[in-house]
């Protein structure tokens, strides 16, 4: 797996209701605004630009900031910049990126004094048996 390291460098956060309906739902959209690629090197920069914001509009908070993945061998190397395509890459780079922000989101919102993000729990389809150790 690839070395990520990423930097948060733009914050905003807007509470748009004094009152918050019972239910709402957040809505995230993680969007890669630029993209440096050297596969030469195995090294990719990509800015990038997080937004959640609340159904009905109560809470809108925006992230910006840049990602840097680099392969660690040859082999890795070849299998992410070589065989992936561009918008393959992106995709993968979008995952990397919420799983290490979702912290950031909550601790914004408990600021905002709001209901945090956090994901909704993906119950077991039927028949799909998971091990306990891979939870």
């Amino acid at each position: 797996m690839p070395l990520v390291q990423m930097v948060i460098e733009r914050i905003s956060g807007e509470r748009a209701a004094e009152a918050f309906p019972p239910m709402f739902k957040y809505n995230t959209q993680i969007t890669v605004t630029k993209i440096n690629e050297d596969p030469a090197v195995g090294i990719g920069l990509y800015e990038f630009r997080v937004n959640l914001n609340s159904d009905p509009m109560a809470v809108s908070i925006s992230l910006g900031g840049k990602v840097r993945l680099q392969t660690q061998n040859q082999e890795e190397k070849v299998d992410f910049f070589e065989k992936k395509k561009q918008e393959e890459r992106i995709a993968i780079v979008s995952s990397l990126i919420f799983p290490q922000i979702i912290t950031s989101l909550i601790i914004i919102s408990r600021e905002l004094q709001v209901p945090p993000p956090i994901p909704a729990f993906q119950p077991q389809q039927a028949g799909e048996k998971k091990s306990f150790l891979s939870m």
